[in-house]
């Protein structure tokens, strides 16, 4: 399983989580930007805003492709946090 940080805004395009619906922050549903594409199992690490706990851990649930542009990924991210030592 892969880690993809999501935490930094890249100049240009190629990296960028868009949220589309949330389920009291369990699960969220949106599209991914981003070169190599997510697979199923991977981690992805989200902004929190808050200063104390700055970055939460989601796993990807699925990921289908959009088929334009072709760096746009359906995803579902359910919530994994880190466990202790990680």
């Amino acid at each position: 399983m892969t880690e993809i940080n999501m935490t930094q805004r890249w100049r240009g395009w190629g990296h960028e989580v868009l949220i589309s619906t949330a389920d009291r922050g369990q699960t969220y549903r949106g599209i991914m930007i981003v070169t190599p594409a997510p697979r199923v199992g991977d981690y992805v690490i989200l902004s929190t805003g808050n200063p104390d706990k700055p970055t939460t851990r989601y796993q990807v649930e699925t990921c289908r492709p959009c088929s334009d542009p072709a760096d746009n990924y359906a995803v579902t991210l359910r919530f994994a946090p880190r466990q202790a030592g990680q």
